[in-house]
């Protein structure tokens, strides 16, 4: 059991985060802004920008820049930016269904500010 608890630390606290972070950004890029134009009846377009933006900005940090100063501003950014979609969601009414996905790409865009930033401390950045 001990080893278990250890093992589910060490993956929550310092597996690989790029995965995720590309995952994320390819849903800012793309399926947010679907979302965004489909779901609600006013979207957003501030949103949408943001959401392209930040989606783009975090794909450039982990696949082109790999400096982990970059990589923890996007994925501090996509965690701002969800926190905004989810207000948004909140506020227009729908946050159930199939929208309560965004909830969950919002504990990953969290997940993953812990993850980069551990990273940045364990490399003594």
């Amino acid at each position: 059991m001990k080893k278990g608890l250890s093992r589910f630390k060490n993956l929550f606290w310092y597996s690989d985060s790029e995965p995720s972070e590309i995952t994320i950004a390819v849903c800012n890029l793309f399926a947010l802004p679907a979302a965004i134009i489909g779901e609600l009846d006013s979207p957003s377009a501030i949103l949408i920008m943001l959401s392209l933006m930040c989606g783009a900005y975090q794909l450039w940090a982990v696949l082109w820049s790999c400096c982990i100063k970059h990589r923890l501003l996007a994925v501090q950014i996509a965690s701002l930016l969800s926190v905004a979609v989810l207000i948004n969601l909140y506020t227009g009414g729908i946050i159930f269904g199939s929208s309560t996905v965004w909830v969950v790409m919002a504990g990953l865009a969290f997940w993953n500010t812990a993850r980069v930033f551990n990273e940045k401390i364990e490399k003594g950045l």
